[in-house]
């Protein structure tokens, strides 16, 4: 499975808009605590900062990356509710939060969830300005995840739209 690390263009807000502290700015829980005191205080009118989006998704990728599978996914979550509360959220970070939510529900074995949120990243970033690479990236990811789940047509499918572009 490939995760996406992304990094978005930068803001002006200071980090003490973000109530982050400098020398904890990517420590998992803090970043946790920042992203549901957010929500709770609906506080989401208010234009995010990109990075602290930016920081938690590639907190994410790094929890995946020590195998905490479930701390990651907590997370992802976490941001794709704001996400979904955000009136402008940006799409291309919903693409990769997508491909990265559906690689967290496949590594815990939920394989709708998986495939949901896979077959999701690839609709958007085919409508995006993504590289090749990123769209077959997701398309393998799903393949294994069709695969995983025993739907061979569907995963037949995909490889053969990626040999079609080769």
């Amino acid at each position: 499975m490939i995760l996406f690390p992304i990094k978005l263009p930068e803001k002006t807000l200071s980090e003490n808009q973000l109530n982050v502290q400098p020398s904890h700015k990517n420590d998992f829980e803090q970043i946790q605590q920042r992203l549901k005191n957010m929500i709770e205080i609906d506080q989401l009118e208010v234009e995010i900062e990109e990075t602290l989006l930016n920081d938690a998704n590639n907190n994410c990728v790094k929890l995946y990356q020590e195998g905490k599978f479930r701390e990651a996914l907590s997370l992802a979550n976490i941001l794709n509710q704001i996400l979904t509360k955000l009136n402008n959220p940006s799409l291309i970070f919903r693409a990769v939060l997508y491909n990265n939510l559906g690689i967290f529900y496949d590594s815990l074995g939920n394989l709708k969830n998986a495939i949901y949120y896979l077959e999701n990243s690839l609709a958007l970033k085919k409508d995006l300005p993504f590289g090749e690479f990123s769209i077959l990236m997701t398309q393998n990811n799903l393949i294994l995840s069709y695969l995983n789940e025993g739907r061979l047509n569907e995963a037949h499918d995909q490889m053969k739209s990626i040999l079609e572009k080769v």
